[in-house]
């Protein structure tokens, strides 16, 4: 099933709205159908079980089924100090190691390595968060809250 990353704010009683992005990706690239099945997360990790209910105003409605108890994490919190490498391998480096379970990833600029990170780098950070939260979509983790800053 396919696993969608949510704010508490999306909630409203048993129901869940989707919007942006992940609208977009629900209706027109994955095509779910009514009834269909997903697992939603929230922020505090929580998964449940979720069925479409109806597209309405650029939003998918969900009906939550059921609260997902299944462990999909490590039982430990693993943070990885990177080095900025040169050109899109950090990109690289983002989805695999959150597709193996780390929790959280520091860029960090070393003394000798060429690439650094930009005062000005917010398009960066976002696009590595984006990048953070697809992977860990795909490997189907509750948790997708990561720590991009430099150092």
């Amino acid at each position: 099933m396919n696993t969608f990353y949510v704010n508490k704010s999306q909630f409203n009683e048993n129901k869940v709205y989707i919007d942006g992005d992940d609208y977009h990706h629900i209706k027109n690239v994955l095509r779910i159908k009514q009834n269909e099945m997903v697992y939603v997360c929230d922020n505090d990790a929580q998964k449940y079980d979720a069925k479409l209910i109806e597209y309405k105003d650029n939003r998918a409605i969900f009906e939550v089924q059921k609260s997902n108890s299944k462990p999909s994490e490590l039982n430990c919190r693993v943070t990885l100090y990177q080095g900025i490498p040169k050109f899109d391998k950090m990109d690289y480096i983002i989805q695999k190691t959150t597709e193996l379970g780390v929790n959280t990833i520091v860029p960090v600029d070393m003394q000798y390595s060429i690439a650094k990170i930009k005062a000005n780098s917010d398009n960066k950070i976002s696009r590595w968060n984006k990048i953070a939260k697809e992977a860990s979509s795909q490997s189907r983790k509750a948790n997708c809250t990561y720590c991009f800053r430099a150092y």
